[in-house]
């Protein structure tokens, strides 16, 4: 079960013009689980709208989630850590790419256009093309099927 640290602390920072009370921008917090202890970190827009938070593991350091929000309130990233799952939105709203690392070593990476058609699928081992490597048009109409392994197109 979580506990609750007493360790809370605000950063404020002096409001630009007069008689406007402190802006919160920062703050952060720590909980427990069981032996693990995690770090809880938010932040906000001048505005005092939620610009994003993440939380990390602290003995590894390792962000296990993440989430960032656009001044509009719309999601721009989310990072989840445990799924190995990074997003990305538009200001929009539209996703633009989805990254699946179930280990350090292998990606899998999804693009879509503005219309919400699929635009590419790749995979990577190693930083290095590695398996399928599908384009589309904004359309829909594939524009490339290739295979790869190591780097190398496969014929």
């Amino acid at each position: 079960m979580a506990t609750s640290h007493a360790r809370v602390f605000y950063i404020e920072l002096t409001a630009r013009r007069r008689n406007l009370a402190p802006v919160r921008y920062f703050e952060s917090y720590t909980t427990k689980l069981d032996t693990v202890e995690f770090t809880h970190y938010i932040e906000f827009y001048p505005s005092g709208e939620l610009k994003g938070f993440q939380t990390t593991q602290s003995d590894k350091n390792e962000i296990t989630s993440g989430y960032a929000y656009y001044p509009s309130g719309i999601m721009q990233a989310r990072n989840d850590g445990d799924r190995h799952i990074e997003e990305n939105w538009d200001e929009k709203g539209a996703k633009e790419v989805e990254c699946f690392a179930p280990n350090s070593d292998i990606q899998k990476i999804t693009r879509w256009y503005p219309n919400g058609q699929k635009k590419e699928e790749a995979e990577l081992l190693n930083t290095q093309r590695n398996g399928k490597w599908f384009q589309w048009d904004s359309l829909g109409h594939q524009t490339r099927k290739e295979f790869y392994v190591n780097g190398k197109l496969k014929k």
